[in-house]
């Protein structure tokens, strides 16, 4: 899904899960590539 369909859903949608998931999968990504 692309930014900019999260931003047109609106507020009133169910975006804490999105972000929860977006921040969780950086953080994976960032831990990932610090063992490196």
């Amino acid at each position: 899904m692309a930014a900019g369909e999260i931003i047109q859903a609106g507020y009133d949608t169910d975006l804490e899960p999105m972000l929860d998931f977006v921040y969780a999968t950086a953080k994976r990504a960032e831990s990932l590539k610090d063992a490196d």
